[in-house]
């Protein structure tokens, strides 16, 4: 029985020093100083795998493609996206942006709920907030990273302050609306790595399937009500309230309507074409 006392005692000893030990290291982590987020943010990109910008992402898509009303020029829509139209590569750095309370305001601020992994940042910025199941008010043309997460994006309609609101999930994108009642709510895509489509393949049939098969570089799947666009490479889909995606691929974009009707602009052309729901466009970069 003393023996067995003896053992319990030093068993208890034990756990209360394991015990002490955890409490200590959790006031160490607790006190020790947060990283600035430049320092945290270059961290996080040397340790990520398989990391292909300072940022641990994908260099974003030029966002200055032309209007839908407009066309661009075939030489425009099909230029491979080599720069950052987020400015990432701008000498300043804002902070990270802030999540405000209240109500979006027609042309000046989005409200942003995020679900999941998601997060947001300013244009021009390189430091991310996160928005996982958080929400607030962000500024007009702020970048949404929806990868991993989805995002809900309100928006005013008028000076009244009526709201409409759509689901976003799958990519990065800007979200943009313009000062004037009942404009339509633009966002346009970035990311993806359009470096591996200009890969030479083996042989010109083996290239034809290639381009056939178009693998999709980027995808954003919305849903909701009110007027909102979305833009990629080569056309953009203007919605009122149905389900859709919109996918950027090698030489093409594909715009495929899960519900109810799509209006999708071709970029190259300026042709407006319906789609109902079951149906899908495919517009070509090059012609």
């Amino acid at each position: 029985m003393q023996r067995d006392m003896r053992r319990l005692s030093r068993l208890s000893v034990l756990v209360a020093v394991l015990a002490l030990a955890l409490v200590l290291t959790a006031v160490a982590v607790a006190d020790k100083p947060a990283q600035p987020p430049r320092q945290a943010k270059q961290t996080q990109a040397q340790d990520a795998p398989g990391a292909t910008t300072p940022a641990g992402r994908p260099a974003p898509a030029a966002d200055n493609a032309a209007d839908p009303a407009t066309p661009a020029k075939p030489d425009q829509a099909a230029r491979p996206e080599k720069a950052d139209a987020e400015g990432d590569a701008a000498a300043s750095d804002p902070d990270p942006i802030a999540l405000d309370a209240g109500a979006p305001e027609l042309g000046k601020s989005v409200g942003v709920t995020g679900l999941g992994d998601a997060k947001v940042k300013a244009r021009g910025s390189r430091a991310w907030t996160d928005l996982s199941d958080r929400a607030g008010t962000v500024p007009d043309n702020a970048v949404v990273d929806a990868r991993n997460g989805a995002v809900a994006v309100s928006v005013a309609v008028d000076a009244q302050g009526t709201q409409q609101a759509a689901l976003f999930t799958g990519a990065i994108f800007t979200v943009h609306q313009p000062d004037k009642p009942g404009a339509v709510t633009e966002l346009i895509l970035h990311g993806g790595d359009f470096g591996a489509c200009d890969a030479p393949a083996a042989g010109a049939a083996r290239a034809a399937a290639a381009k056939r098969r178009s693998p999709v570089v980027r995808r954003l799947w919305g849903t909701g009500h009110g007027r909102f666009r979305t833009r990629g490479r080569y056309a953009a889909a203007t919605v009122r309230g149905t389900t859709w995606t919109v996918e950027d691929r090698c030489h093409s974009t594909v715009t495929k309507v899960l519900e109810g009707i799509v209006a999708v602009r071709d970029l190259v052309t300026g042709t407006l074409t319906n789609v109902h729901a079951g149906g899908r466009l495919r517009v070509a970069g090059r012609r």
